[in-house]
C-alpha cells in the first residue's frame, strides 16, 4: 500500500548526487513528489547536463531542489551562480556525506520549515540541518 501524496508540499527536484533509487523513493515513501533529475532529463543526458541548464529549468517549473552540494559550488562558480540568482530557483541543500536515508529523515523532520520556505520566492538556498535549516547567503 502506497502513502498518499502530501497536498500540501510542492513536487521537489533531485539533483544526481542524491541518486537515483534510495532517496527519491524514500520521500516518495513519505507522501511527497519527486522528479529526479535522470527521469527528466534521461539517464545518459542527466550525467553530462550542467548546473545552470537545469537549475532555470526546475525554477520555470516551480519545483525547490534538493541538492548535495557540500561545498556550496552554485553560490561561487560564475555560470552557476547567475542561474541560481537569475532563475530564482529555491534550493535545499542536503549532507553528501550521510546515508540516503538519513537525508530523507532530514527532509521529513525539516518538512514543515521547508514548505514555508517555499511559499516564498526564490533565489534562496538553505543548508538542511538534522532538525533545522538555514539561510545561506547570496551576496548578489
Amino acid at each position: 500500500m502506497s502513502t498518499p501524496r502530501r497536498p500540501d508540499t510542492p513536487t521537489f527536484f533531485t539533483d544526481r548526487d542524491l541518486g537515483r533509487l534510495a532517496f527519491p523513493d524514500g520521500l516518495r515513501a513519505a507522501g511527497l513528489t519527486v522528479v529526479t533529475i535522470f527521469e527528466h532529463y534521461g539517464v545518459e543526458e542527466s550525467q553530462t547536463v550542467v548546473d545552470d541548464v537545469w537549475l532555470p529549468e526546475a525554477a520555470r517549473r516551480g519545483w525547490p531542489v534538493l541538492c548535495c552540494d557540500s561545498k556550496h559550488r552554485k553560490r561561487r562558480r560564475p555560470a552557476e551562480r547567475a542561474a541560481l540568482l537569475d532563475s530564482g530557483v529555491r534550493e535545499f541543500v542536503l549532507n553528501g556525506n550521510v546515508p540516503a536515508a538519513e537525508n530523507v529523515a532530514r527532509v521529513l523532520q525539516n518538512l514543515p520549515a521547508i514548505v514555508a520556505a517555499c511559499r516564498r520566492p526564490g533565489p534562496f538556498v538553505f543548508r538542511v540541518h538534522p532538525s533545522r535549516i538555514e539561510r545561506l547567503g547570496l551576496d548578489r
